[in-house]
């Protein structure tokens, strides 16, 4: 099928460039814009997360996807051309576009949000998982720091002393390497884009190896605690819907239980093979010292 009766299939008419995207499970993603603001989309999208710019979908390797001007992921180019695609949304789907007060920069950060959760849905079908927890680094160890809303993450990221390095501070993904290890990616805070925040960088498509997940936990006292699987699994579930959030109102409740499902046997698989621990921890101890003992 020519690349122009794939663009008209089903209403589907991707326009523009398009950015492309690969994660350490071997799978690679390009998108493409399907209106004006979809462009705009997914050119902030680049520079947030560090991605290529492409020009034609049947010419990058891996999977098309077709984005609208809500940044929804909408249609995967097939063999037949563009399949519509339907996937769980991310609960900010109901601010809508043509709602009150929101500023060109809130559409366009909102916009992101809804192409990256796409992503992470997408990542989900393949066993990734995006986890409420900051992403950091110690001798090319990688460590997820755990912990719901105003847990203690980015305060955590911050105090890390050298040789530590911090490359997220809210959420990350972690992908299976095609020899079963967990790689894990940073991913963007997409909140410090709202209301003129300040946005910032991160290179999502780096990946370091996954040697450990610590949950945090605010303590009078500093002490860490290995987790056994079973325990580890039901964290890393639990975190796994914190970053996800509520089902939207108007979802189909099967399709927001098909995806829990999904994310719950990824936890399960990355706590078979990832150590998990407990760290009680309070402010201003030196709480990576129990971290390094463990690395090490």
């Amino acid at each position: 099928m020519t690349d122009e009766l794939a663009r008209r299939r089903d209403g589907i008419s991707p326009s523009g460039a398009g950015v492309a995207v690969a994660f350490a499970d071997g799978s690679r993603w390009s998108l493409w814009p399907t209106g004006r603001f979809a462009s705009r989309i997914l050119a902030s999208l680049a520079q947030a997360m560090h991605l290529h710019r492409c020009e034609d979908p049947t010419s990058v390797q891996g999977q098309a996807v077709a984005v609208d001007d809500e940044g929804f992921p909408v249609a995967l180019l097939t063999g037949n051309g563009w399949a519509a695609v339907k996937l769980p949304r991310h609960p900010l789907s109901g601010f809508s576009l043509a709602g009150g007060g929101e500023t060109e920069n809130d559409l366009l950060a909102l916009g992101m949000t809804n192409t990256a959760d796409g992503l992470v849905r997408l990542m989900e079908r393949r066993g990734g998982l995006l986890v409420h927890g900051a992403l950091a680094v110690w001798r090319g160890k990688g460590v997820i720091l755990a912990a719901p809303g105003s847990g203690g993450k980015s305060t955590a990221s911050r105090r890390l002393p050298d040789p530590w390095h911090s490359l997220c501070d809210d959420a990350t993904l972690v992908a299976r390497s095609s020899t079963g290890a967990c790689m894990a990616h940073p991913w963007p805070t997409w909140s410090t884009f709202y209301c003129n925040g300040p946005g910032g960088t991160w290179r999502t498509t780096e990946h370091v190896p996954l040697a450990a997940v610590v949950f945090l936990r605010k303590s009078q006292q500093t002490t860490l605690t290995a987790l056994g699987a079973g325990a580890a699994a039901a964290a890393l579930a639990e975190s796994a819907e914190q970053v996800t959030g509520p089902r939207p109102p108007g979802q189909p409740e099967e399709l927001q239980r098909g995806a829990r499902l999904m994310r719950f046997g990824a936890a399960c698989e990355i706590a078979s093979v990832v150590p998990s621990y407990a760290l009680e921890f309070t402010r201003g101890s030196a709480f990576w010292g129990p971290l390094e003992h463990m690395l090490r």
